[in-house]
């Protein structure tokens, strides 16, 4: 369903919410923003799947051009949209931020 993800999410105790590819697009603080949203929407037990990158650690890429390519799209999205490509970490750090009653499962 289509919605402003900058209010309240109408949908509500669904059992899962999909963000596809959107946080990586936004700030920090319009990422909260968003996070926030839907949590009034939650019912115990709701999933919600996040699917975007995770920037691995730069140890973990062998391949240098694979390397180049992932740092590059990070400073694109800073460029383009004052966002970021986020590791596992930061990603942790910003739903905890969100709101502290949000838990990784897996990634």
């Amino acid at each position: 369903m289509e919605h402003d993800f900058f209010k309240p999410q109408p949908v509500k105790c669904a059992d899962v919410y999909l963000p596809r590819l959107i946080l990586h697009n936004w700030s920090n603080n319009d990422c909260l923003q968003i996070l926030r949203n839907l949590v009034p929407a939650l019912k115990h037990g709701s999933r919600i799947l996040v699917n975007e990158i995770v920037m691995p650690d730069w140890r973990e890429i062998e391949c240098k051009k694979a390397e180049s390519n992932i740092r590059l799209m990070d400073i694109f999205m800073l460029m383009l949209f004052n966002s970021q490509e986020r590791d596992l970490k930061r990603w942790q750090e910003l739903f905890m931020k969100a709101d502290p009653r949000y838990c990784f499962n897996s990634i």
